[in-house]
């Protein structure tokens, strides 16, 4: 990660490389420390408004070929974090 975390919470930098290897190795020990139960996906692939709750998304993110399966490196970069108070944080990040 290049982005100086000096100032960022620990946990925010952990809980971001825990989604990152999740993504990248498909570590599912990972998914409910990522994801709170309630929560759900939001995306908009081909302009279509796509929801998928926790349990819909976890089962999809189980049955699919991880990137670390198809031989791809882990690439990822945090490159903003805006930390407003101890439960609330705005990041931006990229991930291939």
């Amino acid at each position: 990660m290049n982005l100086e975390t000096s100032s960022i919470d620990v946990g925010i930098i952990t809980l971001l490389d825990n989604y990152f290897e999740l993504m990248h190795a498909q570590d599912m020990s990972l998914f409910d420390q990522v994801f709170h139960e309630s929560s759900s996906l939001f995306g908009v692939p081909d302009g279509e408004l796509n929801i998928r709750p926790f349990a819909v998304y976890k089962e999809a993110v189980a049955n699919r070929q991880s990137p670390a399966e198809r031989g791809e490196a882990r690439r990822d970069e945090i490159l903003f974090v805006d930390q407003l108070n101890d439960s609330l944080a705005w990041l931006e990040f990229s991930s291939k």
